[in-house]
């Protein structure tokens, strides 16, 4: 590019191939892919060209039949595939096992708890530590007479008292509270 000497021509710029105008980006890029591919070109020009000269020295020119391998006409065995396969199914089965105990430890199949089988955890319920219906004091009356005849029947100290008044008011103070007789009252000093 010549230095302007200050003629007409100094208010134009002169437009060069080295020049990038930013506002017309296509031709910016085709510019680019047609460098890169041109350059690409010479490459590979420049490598088939030196590729020839080093064969051209070669003398070595071999004679290749080509020749398909011989297909077996029986099964192919193929040595260790019976034992892969059965290691693949056990790990499979493992693999199955471990789901099916994850599942029942962290209650992962929320279907099942719906179902009507038992929950597996506890349902909380209000406790019942004393009963005031007539079915549970009639039955512990009950099995407080028999325990007390049991007891009774091992009694087999009777005192004889000459007066039956005496032996009614004897047997009066004996019984305490709770129903029984006190026997060390019925003794006779």
């Amino acid at each position: 590019r010549q230095p302007s000497s200050g003629g007409v021509g100094d208010g134009l710029v002169e437009r060069s191939r080295y020049s990038i105008d930013v506002n017309d980006t296509e031709t910016l890029t085709d510019r680019i892919k047609h460098h890169a591919r041109r350059k690409g070109a010479a490459i590979d020009h420049e490598k088939r060209r030196r590729e020839y000269e080093e064969l051209k020295e070669c003398t070595f020119k071999p004679q290749v039949q080509p020749k398909t391998p011989k297909q077996p006409t029986g099964p192919i065995i193929v040595r260790g595939l019976g034992r892969h396969l059965e290691l693949k199914e056990l790990a499979q089965k493992k693999e199955q096992e471990r789901r099916e105990r994850e599942k029942k430890a962290f209650l992962t199949d929320t279907s099942t708890l719906n179902s009507g089988l038992p929950k597996p955890y506890t349902v909380p319920a209000p406790f019942k530590l004393s009963s005031n219906d007539t079915k549970h004091q009639d039955r512990r009356k009950a099995l407080e007479a028999e325990l007390h005849a049991q007891q009774m029947a091992e009694c087999t100290f009777k005192p004889k008292v000459n007066d039956g008044r005496v032996q009614k008011y004897i047997e009066r103070i004996a019984l305490d509270e709770s129903g029984e007789m006190d026997e060390s009252l019925l003794r006779i000093r």
